[in-house]
């Protein structure tokens, strides 16, 4: 049974492309163990040693997440920021040549009505 799990364990590696040599270790540490070639003591180290690439593997996965993440948000605001000031100043551009127009539409009454 242990070794078929070792099987699977290659298998998996083999996906991962670039596995952690400790991974490597602790599988062939493993097939030595089931074989009788290898001592429970040297199963533990290697399992540990496994174990601490697993553990290295997820913070360094989780690091990246954040990081990741966090560069998004700052380019969401950013890019929210500058999408409000282009709207704003549109805003405010229209209304001041509504305003312009307006003012000129009463001066233009006001002469017509004074001559």
């Amino acid at each position: 049974m242990r070794l078929l799990a070792c099987k699977w364990a290659r298998e998996a590696l083999a996906v991962a492309g670039n596995p952690d040599p400790r991974s490597v270790a602790a599988v062939d540490c493993a097939e030595r163990f089931a074989r009788g070639e290898a001592t429970t003591e040297e199963l533990g180290t290697a399992r540990d040693a496994a174990r601490g690439a697993a553990r290295h593997a997820a913070r360094a996965a989780a690091w990246a997440a954040a990081r990741d993440a966090a560069r998004h948000a700052a380019w969401a605001a950013a890019w929210a920021a500058a999408r409000d000031a282009a709207w704003a100043a549109a805003r405010a551009a229209a209304r001041d040549a509504a305003r312009d127009a307006q003012i000129a539409d009463c001066k233009s009454v006001i002469e017509k009505l004074s001559c």
